[in-house]
């Protein structure tokens, strides 16, 4: 029965683990799940500022075109380049707000890593606290098996 009863603390042990090692990993996943998504969002902020730039500097071009048509046609040459310049200006603005959608991302990132970085510092104090109990338990037991024997 003292043989018995280190032997189910043992048992208890292995369960105890099992059941955090299961924990650490459904974190794990979910932080990785977590973590993916946020650089899904960050490449995706990064591909709409990319596109902004490619328009802005499209726009910008096709202005500079313009620019030598202009002067060879004076009468229209101040409709032009109002138009031009806000397209640019459109351009610079949709530009602008990819990279503040790029920024929040990257700050939500960080925000993810933290979080993962906290809960695997939880996880791993409860896999020690639990360690920590289970030896001290096996201890306990086998000084009783001990004082049984005697």
């Amino acid at each position: 029965s003292a043989t018995g009863a280190l032997e189910a603390e043992r048992n208890e042990r292995r369960r105890a683990e099992l059941t955090l090692g299961a924990e650490v990993d459904a974190l794990r996943r979910g932080l990785a799940a977590e973590h993916d998504a946020a650089r899904a969002a960050v490449e995706e902020a990064v591909q709409q500022r990319d596109a902004a730039v490619t328009e802005r500097d499209a726009a910008l071009r096709d202005v500079s075109r313009q620019a030598e048509a202009f002067s060879r046609r004076q009468d229209e040459r101040d409709g032009a380049l109002l138009t031009y310049q806000k397209d640019a200006d459109n351009a610079l603005d949709r530009s602008s707000a990819a990279a503040a959608a790029c920024a929040a991302a990257l700050a939500d990132a960080a925000r993810c890593r933290h979080a993962a970085d906290l809960a695997h510092t939880e996880a791993q104090t409860r896999i020690d606290r639990d360690t920590a109990d289970a030896t001290a338990a096996t201890r306990d037991a086998a000084e009783q098996l001990r004082a049984d024997v005697i």
